[in-house]
């Protein structure tokens, strides 16, 4: 899905999905769903990605798995790009302890970054932080693409001078990604 054909990894996953109906392996269905909804997320399709997340995260907490913070975060981020504020708020507060449990440093970054989306939020330091902590996990594939959402998030709110700073770390996150390829093929 990386390299944007969502038609053929979409129906991958839909062909897994009956697969996984038949077996009746609920960790299997629980996976399947959180990449569909990914995939509707890439998309921009978020309210139908909201779906697939909701059912994964039902099926992840169920079977008490460590994959349950990813589910809580896909939800969570559905939320936000959804607009619905109170949803994500809870689910975030959740999510957060949910990853404390688990200790899983990348979901717990990823829930701080993506809360501060959030209307009325979008504190710099917070945002640095967060950033700074998928940094230190190598998530450069996700320090692209977030900071660009920052990027736009700050043009919008008029603070350019900001918005060009996420737009500088979107450069040197691609250039970064870039070199990792480069030195990998060599």
């Amino acid at each position: 899905m990386d390299n944007y054909e969502f038609d053929k990894a979409m129906n991958a996953f839909l062909e897994a999905s009956d697969l996984a109906k038949s077996s009746n392996d609920q960790r299997l269905k629980a996976i399947v769903n959180i990449n569909i909804g990914i995939g509707y997320m890439k998309q921009e399709l978020f309210d139908r990605a909201e779906l697939y997340f909701q059912k994964s995260l039902a099926l992840f907490l169920q079977l008490n798995d460590h994959y349950t913070p990813k589910a809580f975060f896909n939800l969570f981020e559905s939320y936000v790009k959804l607009g619905k504020e109170k949803l994500a708020e809870s689910i975030y507060k959740k999510g957060i302890e949910n990853a404390m449990f688990w200790g899983d440093n990348e979901f717990i970054a990823k829930i701080n970054l993506v809360r501060e989306l959030m209307p009325d939020r979008g504190h710099k330091e917070n945002i640095d932080r967060a950033f700074f902590n998928l940094q230190r996990l190598n998530l450069y594939p996700d320090i692209e693409s977030y900071s660009i959402d920052f990027a736009r998030y700050f043009t919008r709110k008029g603070n350019l001078k900001i918005a060009n700073h996420y737009y500088e770390l979107n450069i040197l996150a691609n250039f970064l990604l870039f070199y990792r390829q480069q030195t990998q093929l060599n």
